[in-house]
């Protein structure tokens, strides 16, 4: 799929569920970034049972590979299963990590917060060039200042910072941001 396609809408209700293959996905509340989620995770997991609306939005943050289920047939096939609770139960438990994340991220403030925001994306979408970690050009100055909720040109100041202190490789606007290693 096509970035910035939606796959959930926020307060809608759906009939599939998404398995993210390959690629990155960014999860909004009240056109805030919440988080992101990769390889491995589902999408709508939340509103599997009752089907609810959405809480949050799941929008393709960068060209992905995904898989659509039919809700009713994947609802089935979990219960059918021994360990269907359990799994519903560990899908609930990472959405809920990744708000208590958010929480702890704003517990920090300016170079601190963008080093430990920095650091928990390259640990999660980062890939090792030379040492040092690279994170996906989609990480961008204005991506960064969404999920921060810093104004751009904070966002620019503190890059600037961090770039400073060798916590970043210099790089151009349009270049992807690396983390020297430490």
């Amino acid at each position: 799929m096509e970035k910035k396609t939606v796959l959930i809408n926020e307060g809608e209700k759906t009939n599939s569920i998404y398995y993210i293959e390959t690629g990155i996905v960014k999860k909004t509340h009240a056109n805030q970034t919440i988080g992101f989620q990769g390889e491995g995770s589902f999408q709508g997991m939340s509103t599997l049972i009752m089907n609810e609306e959405a809480n949050m939005s799941s929008i393709v943050f960068e060209t992905s590979y995904v898989i659509e289920f039919r809700r009713c047939e994947l609802l089935e096939y979990i219960l059918s299963m021994q360990e269907g609770w359990l799994f519903l139960f560990l899908i609930e438990k990472e959405e809920q990590r990744m708000l208590l994340e958010k929480i702890a991220q704003n517990q920090y403030h300016g170079t601190d917060r963008m080093k430990y925001i920095l650091l928990n994306l390259a640990s999660k979408f980062g890939v090792s060039v030379e040492g040092n970690t690279k994170l996906p050009s989609e990480f961008n100055r204005d991506s960064l200042s969404d999920y921060t909720c810093y104004s751009p040109a904070t966002m620019t100041n503190l890059i600037k910072q961090l770039h400073r202190e060798k916590f970043l490789a210099p790089t151009g606007r349009q270049q992807p941001l690396k983390i020297l290693k430490e």
